[in-house]
C-alpha cells in the first residue's frame, strides 16, 4: 500500500444515521472513508486497489483501512446510488474542511 503524508484525518457526524467517524482529506482533495462503513470488504478492495491503484490505505494511527471515495464512486454502476454517493461525498468533504479550518484557526490564534 502507498504512504500518504498529506491526509488530514478529522472526525465528523454522519447526519443521517448520527453517528461519528473518522475520515481523512488528502490535499488533492481525495476523501478517504473508513471501508467498514462502506460494508466494504477485502475482495471488494482488492478489486478497486487492480482497478484505480493506490486507492486504499490503512491509517497508522488507528488501524483501520480506508478507501478513496472517488474509487468507489467511479466503481458504481448505477447512477441514482452514484449521485447520491457524491452527494454525501460533498457534504462530509465541506463538514472535514470546517473542522480542519477551525482547529488550524485555533492554532495560530495561540501562537500569536
Amino acid at each position: 500500500m502507498e504512504v500518504r503524508t498529506d491526509i488530514k484525518f478529522g472526525w465528523v457526524r454522519h447526519l443521517d444515521m448520527n453517528i461519528r467517524f473518522r475520515i481523512g482529506l488528502g490535499a488533492d482533495d481525495s476523501l478517504w472513508v473508513p471501508a467498514d462503513f462502506l460494508g466494504l470488504k477485502p475482495p471488494a478492495l482488492e478489486q478497486l486497489r487492480q482497478k484505480y491503484g493506490a486507492v486504499v490505505l490503512i491509517d497508522i494511527d488507528d488501524g483501520r483501512i480506508y478507501v478513496d471515495s472517488r474509487a468507489v464512486v467511479l466503481n458504481c454502476a448505477n447512477t441514482f446510488v452514484r449521485e447520491v454517493l457524491e452527494l454525501k461525498i460533498a457534504s462530509l468533504k465541506n463538514q472535514l474542511n470546517r473542522r480542519i479550518k477551525a482547529h488550524e484557526s485555533a492554532g495560530n490564534s495561540q501562537n500569536n
